[in-house]
């Protein structure tokens, strides 16, 4: 291999790994792929409604025959916004259907060629998704390699693209759920972000023409990229002297900035068409109709970034190299710079200000793997300084650079054998979880508590107040040959009423309490409504100022006796005449059967 053909490599070789594991992890080989769905279904459904049933008035096809034959969304008609004129339209606009449009067709000859039903979702339909993510991924990864390649040696090319890559949540979104939009629109960055650079040369219509659509379409896909504009708009802008040239150079070839708006506009025509015949209105926003909404006076920056239940730099630490390779960005790409740093800005408020910030049940902060192709830049940038300028730092960093892409990996495999949980991690979860190769319904509870004792078996522990059914003589029945409280929807047990007294109180301070019972629970019913097993503490009835309410169904084993318990530390503002109580809360469908309650002291002072 010579070393010019580095990168070249470097893209058949990840290619080949996202084809493998693409076709793998989504069962492709044994006919059972079902890749359209929840979200996905959304993007994708105008192409099924166009050309396999006419309907883009109603979208009756979808509860008449797509709901009742194949596992879409468990029943949740929510990709739809229904009118009482009987029409409807999708709550995502058809950018991505416009990307999908190529590999539909032939799988739409596929299944009219055989014995598969050509009714969008049969499986030649669930393979050609799986496999417009791989031809996409190999399409940004050549025009990205294309903007590194005047710039940066081939070892650096290679970095960063496997870093962008295989060290990030983009493997997961080439793989696992390549049907959602990200990777499609890492590639649309890449391609905008090297039409830009090419058309600033040359000034070609072709070039134009790129730009315009790669915009429309980002726009059609998801309208938070409007953000892209920065893009094209402020390349070359660095200066006074700059931003006279750049306003000389657009007012020249006004004709292209035309060309340009009207290429956008014939992208964007079906979707405007489409709102005017079936909502009437030309602009119809489908994500505010249903609940869904930015609230740019509050962005969730702080938690988007950094925290643990989907924080961006948590779960792609990889990327920190692409932070810190910014300030290196002016250097190298001079012209570049102001715009993506604005665009760097303007996409981490967008993103963060969206009502559901975490992005549901997804591996890391998504919503940004498309900016993946705008990051890669500093990202080459940061690589180029630590492979050539400094000895020590590619001793140090490459390791840790290689740690982080093999971590991502892995973490991927833990998200989807359900070792990370789809959301609400904490960071006591996280760190429980870390490393784990079997899943432990136990670690659960931490999905609602976010404090742990660590070897609080090696601390002295005191029962301070206990309900037991096996010592009652008021037992309220047996179940299982133990004698039980049954706990029914709605309903609350027997409770602990813990007093707080002169006598006790300093016996509680700065230290930990744990709460502790014997369950069953009969059933598997429960979803979002859960059985709880709550701990509060009140100074009155109206005044409680720590309550913890800790779901344990997903915590243990169905219809078998299973102890139970958390902890958590003694709060500051205890006070003599405080009550602390602890009891059972089922709001499930299940019956819950308690034989024993506990509150204990766990003396750490």
């Amino acid at each position: 291999m010579r070393p010019k053909d580095i990168s070249s490599w470097g893209i058949v070789i990840i290619s080949a790994i996202l084809f493998i594991c693409g076709f793998w992890f989504t069962n492709v080989f044994l006919g059972t792929t079902n890749i359209i769905t929840w979200d996905v279904y959304g993007y994708y459904v105008y192409l099924p409604a166009l050309f396999n049933f006419q309907e883009l008035g109603s979208f009756d096809f979808v509860q008449e025959v797509h709901f009742p034959k194949y596992n879409v969304s468990a029943g949740s008609l929510y990709q739809l916004s229904q009118f009482e004129n009987g029409k409807a339209v999708p709550i995502y606009t058809l950018g991505l259907s416009i990307l999908f449009l190529p590999f539909y067709l032939l799988a739409y000859v596929w299944a009219a060629l055989s014995s598969y039903p050509n009714d969008g979702l049969s499986h030649p339909f669930q393979v050609g998704i799986v496999t417009a993510v791989v031809c996409y991924s190999i399409l940004g990864l050549v025009y990205l390699r294309r903007i590194l390649l005047p710039h940066f040696s081939q070892a650096v090319i290679l970095l960063t693209l496997v870093g962008v890559t295989l060290g990030t949540n983009y493997y997961n979104y080439s793989t696992y759920e390549g049907g959602m939009p990200h990777v499609y629109l890492f590639s649309l960055y890449a391609i905008l972000i090297y039409y830009t650079i090419e058309w600033h040369k040359t000034q070609k219509v072709s070039h134009t023409i790129y730009i315009g659509s790669m915009i429309a379409i980002l726009c059609l896909a998801r309208p938070s990229e409007i953000v892209c504009l920065f893009i094209p708009i402020l390349y070359g802008v660095y200066s006074k002297d700059s931003l006279k040239e750049k306003v000389q150079l657009v007012a020249k070839h006004w004709k292209q900035v035309l060309i340009l708006i009207v290429t956008g506009l014939i992208w964007i025509s079906p979707q405007v068409l489409l709102w005017k015949l079936n909502s009437g209105h030309w602009i119809y926003n489908s994500y505010s109709a249903d609940g869904h909404d930015f609230h740019f006076s509050h962005p969730h920056i702080l938690e988007g970034l950094f925290s643990y239940r989907k924080g961006w730099l948590i779960y792609t630490p990889i990327m920190y190299f692409a932070i810190l390779g910014i300030p290196l960005l002016y250097k190298t790409y001079k012209k570049l710079f102001w715009g993506m740093l604005l665009y760097f800005i303007a996409n981490i408020y967008f993103v963060l200000s969206w009502h559901m910030w975490w992005y549901a049940g997804c591996f890391g902060m998504r919503a940004f793997i498309q900016s993946y192709a705008v990051w890669a830049l500093p990202f080459a940038c940061a690589m180029h300084y630590i492979y050539t300028e400094r000895k020590f730092l590619r001793w140090v960093a490459l390791p840790i650079y290689g740690f982080l892409v093999l971590l991502n990996i892995f973490q991927t495999w833990q998200f989807h054998h359900r070792i990370l949980a789809l959301d609400g991690i904490t960071s006591t979860f996280y760190w429980n979880a870390w490393g784990r190769t079997q899943k432990d319904i136990s670690l659960n509870k931490y999905l609602e508590i976010d404090e742990q004792l660590n070897g609080k078996e090696d601390y002295p522990k005191n029962s301070l107040s206990t309900i037991d059914f096996n010592a009652a003589s008021e037992g309220m029945g047996n179940y299982k040959k133990k004698p039980a409280q049954e706990i029914t929807k709605p309903n609350f047990s027997k409770t602990i009423l813990y007093n707080i007294t002169e006598e006790n109180i300093l016996q509680l301070k700065n230290n930990w309490v744990e709460v502790k019972t014997m369950i069953l629970n009969d059933g598997d019913l429960f979803g979002f409504q859960t059985a709880k097993l709550i701990l509060s503490f009140e100074h009155s009835p109206d005044e409680v100022y720590k309550w913890i309410g800790v779901g344990f169904q997903k915590c243990i084993a169905i219809d078998e006796w299973t102890s139970f318990d958390y902890e958590t530390k003694v709060p500051d503002e205890l006070k003599v005449g405080d009550l602390v109580k602890v009891y059972i809360w089922n709001e499930s469908p299940d019956k819950i059967y308690l034989n024993k309650l506990e509150l204990n002291l766990i003396q750490t002072r």
